[in-house]
């Protein structure tokens, strides 16, 4: 009858697990990689709240060309603040504002880590969309900034909203 040999590994005396400098160099390494994606995001944020700024004037700007077409002429009045679409009370008049329907705002303090205005408001603050859905007067530009960047809102006659 043949003999079985098994080899039985020889026994130490060390436990399993890490090390207290492997513990130590693993919190080393995830601290770096948390300060570089934290410094990332901080460069990151201030473009987004000016996108998301732009953004929400240009879908006021469509929103206002969409009603003008299907229900007449509507305004979008900036301040330095933001800016609102009215709907017309049927008098014409948009320098009294009390008496037109405010439907959609919008408001830089909405951003709350601020930062997001205007770098220059436009020169003629009432943007009206007539029944067709183009601009009077003709053709406009929105500057928006954030610290170092700034991005064009141009309305076109046409009454189409681009940004540039």
């Amino acid at each position: 009858m043949a003999q079985s040999i098994t080899h039985t590994p020889p026994t130490s005396t060390r436990s399993r697990g890490f090390t207290l400098v492997e513990l130590l160099v693993l919190m080393v390494v995830m601290t770096m990689l948390i300060a570089m994606s934290g410094t990332a995001l901080m460069k990151y944020l201030p473009r987004a709240d000016l996108k998301y700024a732009t953004g929400t004037i240009v879908s006021i700007l469509q929103d206002a060309r969409m009603e003008a077409i299907k229900h007449g002429p509507v305004a979008v009045i900036f301040n330095a603040d933001g800016c609102t679409l009215y709907v017309d009370s049927g008098d014409g008049n948009w320098n009294t504002v009390e008496d037109n329907v405010a439907t959609k705002r919008f408001s830089f303090s909405e951003i709350k880590r601020g930062g997001v205005s205007f770098s220059e408001l436009p020169e003629k603050k009432v943007f009206v969309f007539g029944r067709r859905g183009r601009i009077n007067p003709p053709s406009r530009t929105i500057k928006v900034k954030s610290r170092a960047t700034e991005l064009q809102i141009k309305v076109l006659t046409s009454g189409v909203v681009k940004v540039i």
